[in-house]
C-alpha cells in the first residue's frame, strides 16, 4: 500500500512564514487551459476578421426584419381598397412605426402632431383627398414645401405600409398639435 502525500514545505521563507507547495487540481488547470485556447480563437474569428462582424450581424439582422416586415404585402396593384385593408388590418401598418421615426417624425413629430409639416392625425390635408394620394405625396414629394421624395430611398411596400401606418394615426390626440392645414378631406371613412 502506497504513503500518502507529504505535504512538502518550500525552501524559502517570507516574514519568517514558511509555505507548502500544494499544486492546482487538475480540473482547474484544464478549465484554465481552455480559456487560453477559446481566447486564441475568439481573437482570430472576431477580431482578425475570420469571422462576421458585429455590423455585418447587425445588417443581416435589419434585413431579416424588413423582409419579414415586407412578408405579404402585394404592391403590384396599389390603390385605395389596397391601402384601407392595411390600415384595418393594423399590424402590418404598426410594423413601419420605427420607419416613421426615423424618416417622418423630424417633420411631423414623433405623435404625428406636426412640427415643420402638418399635423397628420386630424382630417385636414393640404396635397390629398384619398388615401393613394398620401402614398404619392410620400413617393414623389412636395418640393415647394420642403417634403422631399421617399420614393427613391424606400421601397414601394414600405411606402405603403407607412402609408398605412399614417391611416392608423388617424384621431390619435398629439400633444399641442399644429393647427390644421389644407381641406378637410375623410379619407379614412371606409374605416
Amino acid at each position: 500500500m502506497a504513503s500518502p502525500p507529504q505535504d512538502r514545505l518550500l525552501d524559502h521563507s517570507y516574514d519568517g512564514i514558511q509555505e507548502y507547495d500544494n499544486p492546482l487540481p487538475g480540473w482547474w488547470t484544464w478549465t484554465f487551459a481552455g480559456c487560453v485556447f477559446f481566447a486564441g480563437w475568439y481573437l482570430l474569428y472576431f477580431h482578425l476578421g475570420l469571422g462576421p462582424s458585429i455590423y455585418d450581424r447587425y445588417d443581416q439582422a435589419v434585413a431579416e426584419h424588413l423582409q419579414q416586415q415586407l412578408e405579404g404585402v402585394d404592391v403590384a396593384n396599389i390603390d385605395d381598397e389596397s391601402i384601407l385593408a392595411l390600415v384595418r388590418e393594423g399590424d402590418k401598418a404598426a410594423s413601419t412605426a420605427g420607419l416613421f421615426q426615423t424618416h417622418c417624425a423630424n417633420c411631423h413629430r414623433d405623435d404625428a402632431g406636426g412640427l415643420v409639416g402638418p399635423d397628420l392625425t386630424d382630417d385636414a390635408w393640404l396635397h390629398a383627398t384619398r388615401p393613394l394620394q398620401i402614398f404619392e405625396v410620400i413617393d414623389q414629394g412636395v418640393t415647394s414645401k420642403g417634403m422631399p421624395a421617399w420614393g427613391d430611398r424606400l421601397r414601394p411596400a414600405q411606402l405603403l405600409l407607412l402609408t398605412a401606418y399614417i391611416g392608423t394615426l388617424r384621431g390619435s390626440e398629439p400633444e399641442d398639435p399644429r393647427p390644421p392645414q389644407g381641406q378637410r378631406a375623410d379619407l379614412w371613412a371606409e374605416l
